[in-house]
């Protein structure tokens, strides 16, 4: 895909704020009043990302920011999740994830290097530090290991699933146990125009069949760890772990050792980290990737 990205990208100071009761119009006005010059791009299950005015010293509105989250005005009550550096096109302000534009719904077909979320409940909106790190995994993946059959283990919104895709998959399995967050990928699906190579389950990995070239999990620990002997299982060559804090990362690549699976590389956004594990019977991959 190198050379398709032709637009330049700038980091933005922006925080992710749930808004947790009221209207998005009075959400908006109070952002208005407030200095948000941008209008906030909704990331779905009542999250928006919200940029901060150009030229601001980040602390001091930051501060400012928290102090007023915490004592709104009447009728609404928010939350701040996440503040973050969000990398965007600066003529839209459009999201940038890996390698990849994330754009709205609208008509036509995606550009080069674009992908199409509708906001939705399913997670996967691009500004979470787990899905950032399980993007570009999942680049190197694709990349090195240039693998064919992909199975993306609780999608979501189906993000990582679009961008396997956009990587030349040939197949992409997509599974999820929430029904309305299946339905939603597979609208994505649909918005991307890739039904004839995404197929989205609404089921549990328990329940799918076969086997996948690479294996792609951002779950909670807790979901993580209780499948990991069938995600293993189903692994040909090569396993994303995602949604991982902490001491936790050296405790999954451990757990994936006992399963015959050697660490190939990790990475750290923050307090969030991620790994890419190669099956041990396959260690010219592993000797390919750590180059």
């Amino acid at each position: 895909m190198t050379g398709e990205f032709d637009r330049d990208r700038v980091n933005r100071p922006a925080a992710v704020i749930h808004l947790r009761q009221g209207r998005e119009g009075d959400f908006f006005s109070f952002l208005t009043a407030f200095g948000v010059t941008t209008a906030p791009r909704p990331l779905g299950s009542a999250l928006y990302l919200v940029f901060f005015p150009p030229g601001v010293e980040v602390n001091a509105f930051l501060l400012k920011l928290a102090a007023a989250v915490i004592s709104p005005p009447p009728g609404l009550r928010l939350e701040l999740v996440e503040t973050r550096m969000a990398a965007v096109d600066p003529g839209a302000e459009t999201i940038v994830c890996g390698e990849f534009f994330l754009v709205s719904p609208g008509p036509g077909r995606p550009g080069a290097g674009e992908i199409v979320l509708a906001p939705g409940i399913g997670f996967g909106s691009g500004a979470h530090a787990s899905t950032r790190l399980a993007m570009a995994m999942l680049a190197r993946a694709m990349s090195e290991l240039r693998p064919e059959t992909v199975l993306d283990a609780g999608c979501g919104s189906g993000i990582l699933s679009l961008a396997a895709a956009g990587y030349a998959a040939a197949r992409v399995v997509a599974v999820e146990l929430e029904p309305r967050a299946a339905a939603e990928a597979g609208e994505n699906v649909v918005l991307n125009h890739l039904g004839d190579i995404i197929t989205v389950k609404n089921a549990g990995v328990e329940e799918v069949d076969g086997r996948f070239d690479l294996v792609i999990a951002n779950m909670t620990p807790a979901v993580l760890k209780s499948l990991a002997p069938r995600l293993a299982a189903m692994t040909v060559s090569a396993l994303i772990v995602s949604g991982i804090q902490g001491r936790q990362v050296d405790e999954f690549s451990a757990v994936f050792s006992d399963l015959g699976f050697g660490e190939a590389g990790r990475d750290s956004d923050g307090a969030w980290g991620a790994l890419i594990l190669i099956r041990q019977a396959r260690r010219d991959l592993c000797g390919q990737m750590r180059r």
